[in-house]
């Protein structure tokens, strides 16, 4: 143990610190910040840093590089929170669902704001738990119409978490 504490624990407390700040950072400062804490959780094996990081970083990349960027590391956030031992539910969903929606991809978007809802439903949490998911799904149905939104709607429905998170690629 190093004098000032234990290191796994200081990584994940400037993980937490970093997560606090993001609103009064300039956005790629944060990123930077939250990419060295990713790669050193990473390289330490504290893996609640990783998954920290992940999050900020697939949220961030809609302001710096881009939604697909976001894709990757809402992907990697998934994959850790699995070598966690924690089953990923509905928040890493209708995460996905927000990024794929800012590629324009509108039916695939909706189809997994339905897929998230319904996990919600079936864990008994409320939905939606991300602020901007409802003027993303009315900015859908506007821009789709309504039967081809309540099809896309439908289609979701049904997907496995498996699928809604596309684990097998």
């Amino acid at each position: 143990m190093a004098a000032d504490g234990d290191p796994a624990f200081r990584l994940m407390a400037d993980a937490v610190t970093c997560f606090a700040e993001i609103e009064s950072t300039p956005p790629q400062i944060s990123v930077e910040r939250a990419t060295e804490l990713y790669h050193r959780g990473l390289a330490d094996g504290v893996l609640l840093t990783c998954w920290i990081c992940c999050i900020m970083l697939a949220a961030l990349s809609v302001q710096t590089s881009g939604p697909e960027e976001g894709l990757i590391w809402n992907h990697r956030m998934i994959e850790v929170q699995i070598r966690l031992g924690a089953r990923p539910e509905s928040m890493p969903i209708e995460g996905r669902a927000l990024l794929i929606m800012a590629t324009g991809q509108l039916r695939e978007g909706v189809a997994l704001f339905a897929a998230s809802e319904a996990q919600s439903r079936r864990a008994g949490l409320g939905w939606p738990a991300m602020p901007a998911t409802e003027g993303q799904l009315a900015m859908a149905r506007e821009s789709l119409g309504e039967e081809a939104y309540r099809a896309a709607w439908e289609a979701g429905l049904s997907l496995t978490i498996e699928e809604a998170l596309d684990l097998e690629r």
